[in-house]
């Protein structure tokens, strides 16, 4: 059986009843036609039933009209996926093209860090922060994870950049996390560091220094991570001068933190 109504040049331009249309239609459907279109006038309303759509001054069947309404639902995935994408890129990486902006949180300036608790350095052997001290102190970075905190392996690479321009000023340079000692090592040995890496497995050195992230609980990952925190310690262990994140996406630069330095020297140093 045929398609009852083809779009002929005679039938091009007049109206059509709905009961035409309705037998139409119907037949159109028995014969599985997949390209019907039936005539119907420019200036007239459209007079479907809800299942088909008015296109060019025709009526368009069932199945033209679901074709067209998959490729719309497609292209509105496509674009909300893009929007995620966006967000989360925007979330991630917006605050690191922005100034860095400390909170006041942590031990205090002038106030002694306690260097004679035991911690491990990333072979795994003890050690005080006090045994690891320069002539004139440390400058000790605490980070988050050296193993899936994107921001903090990022800042640990370049941060020996400066590690020669650290020493020559008779610092020493350390970086401390919750990391077990073979996380350290392994990040150390794959990005070719240079500087001592601390391991403070359980947080008693971040809990002694003020600086676990309150935003963690007990059952996540991250709890026990400190603040993303810079300090530059006297050899004494003393305080001189600190920075602590107020957003841990964002990391003083290289040049912030030797300007930190600069200031935390005493005369003749």
């Amino acid at each position: 059986m045929g398609c009852a109504v083809q779009d002929t040049t005679e039938s091009r331009g007049l109206p059509i009843s709905v009961e035409t249309l309705f037998v139409a239609r119907l037949r159109c459907r028995l014969a599985k036609c997949t390209k019907t279109r039936v005539t119907f006038c420019r200036d007239r309303p459209n007079i479907c039933d809800g299942r088909q759509e008015r296109e060019g001054g025709h009526i368009v069947t069932e199945e033209t009209a679901s074709k067209k309404s998959k490729k719309t639902r497609v292209l509105k995935v496509i674009g909300l996926i893009v929007l995620v994408i966006g967000g989360m890129a925007l979330w991630m990486f917006g605050p690191t093209l922005l100034p860095p902006k400390p909170v006041d949180a942590g031990i205090e300036v002038g106030i002694a860090a306690p260097v004679a608790m035991e911690i491990r350095g990333s072979g795994g052997a003890q050690t005080t922060l006090a045994d690891e001290m320069g002539k004139n102190g440390m400058v000790l970075f605490l980070v988050r994870s050296a193993d899936w905190c994107p921001f903090c392996k990022a800042q640990m690479v370049r941060t020996d950049e400066i590690r020669g321009a650290i020493e020559a000023k008779g610092y020493a340079l350390a970086v401390l996390s919750y990391d077990a000692p073979d996380v350290l090592a392994g990040f150390a040995a794959q990005e070719g560091l240079g500087y001592t890496l601390l391991s403070d497995e359980g947080s008693r050195m971040i809990d002694a220094l003020d600086l676990r992230d309150p935003q963690y609980e007990a059952d996540s990952f991250a709890y026990g991570v400190p603040r993303a925190s810079i300090l530059v310690l006297g050899p004494d262990g003393v305080v001189k001068t600190k920075y602590i994140a107020k957003d841990y996406r964002s990391r003083p630069s290289n040049a912030d933190v030797l300007a930190m330095v600069e200031g935390a020297q005493g005369p003749g140093q």
